[in-house]
C-alpha cells in the first residue's frame, strides 16, 4: 500500500470509531407490560420516580414516562408494575418503606397496596433487608410478601406524665395584680 492509501484507511477507520462513540448510550432499565394481559398499562396505580439527582417525578398511566437511569428508585402506591435491568444497572423497587435492590439483568413484578404488598422475582434475583437489617436474597420464581410495619410506641407526653405536685392547688395570682406583673 501506498502512504495516501494507508492515511485514507487510517482516516475511514477514525471516523468509524468517533461514529460508535458517538451513539446515544440507551438505559437498559425498562418497564414492562404484564405478559398475560397484552391491553393493560405499564403501571397501575401512581408510579413514583425518585432520581439520584434528587429530582421527584410521580406519574399516572396515562403519563409519558421519562428515562429511568441507574440508582433510580421505583415505588408505586396502590397500583403495581414489572421492571427489568441491564446486566450492569442497578434500580430500588419500593414499597411500604422496604427497598429491594433489583440489577444483573433482572426483572421483578411489584404491586403495593395500603397495608400489603407483594414482591415476585421473574429472573434473576432482589436483595431486602429484613426486620433485623440482615439482606436476605430473593431468588428467580421466589415471592416476598410486604407488610407495613408497625410504628414504634410514641413515648409520653407531658399531658400523660405524672408530675411531683398537683396542680390544683397553686393558687394562679390575678393578671391585675404586682404579682403577675414582669418584673423590672
Amino acid at each position: 500500500m501506498v502512504r495516501s492509501q494507508r492515511i485514507f484507511m487510517c482516516g475511514v477507520l477514525f471516523l468509524i470509531v468517533l461514529c460508535f462513540l458517538s451513539l446515544p448510550v440507551f438505559a437498559e432499565i425498562k418497564l414492562q407490560k404484564d405478559p398475560n394481559s397484552p391491553s393493560a398499562t405499564l403501571f397501575d396505580g401512581t408510579l413514583i420516580l425518585t432520581f439520584s439527582d434528587g429530582r421527584i417525578s410521580l406519574l399516572e398511566p396515562s403519563d409519558e414516562i421519562p428515562e429511568i437511569v441507574p440508582g433510580t428508585i421505583l415505588e408505586v402506591l396502590n397500583g403495581k408494575f414489572m421492571v427489568a435491568t441491564g446486566t450492569d444497572e442497578q434500580v430500588v423497587a419500593s414499597c411500604l418503606g422496604q427497598n429491594f435492590d433489583i440489577g444483573g439483568g433482572g426483572s421483578v413484578s411489584l404491586s403495593c397496596g395500603e397495608q400489603s404488598g407483594l414482591l415476585k422475582v421473574n429472573s434473576g434475583t432482589a436483595t431486602v433487608k429484613d426486620e433485623t437489617g440482615n439482606p436476605k436474597t430473593i431468588n428467580a420464581g421466589e415471592e416476598y410478601k410486604i407488610e407495613l410495619r408497625a410504628a414504634p410506641s410514641a413515648k409520653p407526653t407531658a399531658a400523660t406524665e405524672e408530675s411531683s405536685f398537683d396542680l390544683d392547688e397553686i393558687e394562679v395570682p390575678d393578671s391585675r395584680s404586682f404579682e403577675a406583673s414582669p418584673k423590672t
